[in-house]
């Protein structure tokens, strides 16, 4: 039987057979294909997205290194 874990530094967290159903099987395969496909996802840099990042502004020009405050700006999706 295949058994799931989370390893993070500190600790394992074991994940059960039976929580693995249909849709996380589902939604698995989705977050794999979204990985191994041959074009870049958008960046979308934020103080949520990039707080807890440990990749450098030498490795992601996007990083967000600003404040928490609001700050306007234009995509070119809008």
């Amino acid at each position: 039987m295949i058994a799931g874990r989370v390893v993070y530094p500190d600790h394992i967290i074991r994940v059960p057979r039976r929580t693995r159903d249909r849709s996380f099987v589902e939604k698995l395969w989705t977050l794999i294909r979204n990985i191994a496909a041959p074009d870049l996802t958008l960046a979308v840099p934020s103080v949520q997205e990039c707080r807890y990042c440990d990749i450098t502004e030498l490795d992601c020009p996007e990083r967000w290194e600003g404040t928490e405050e609001a700050v306007e700006s234009t995509t070119e999706e809008f």
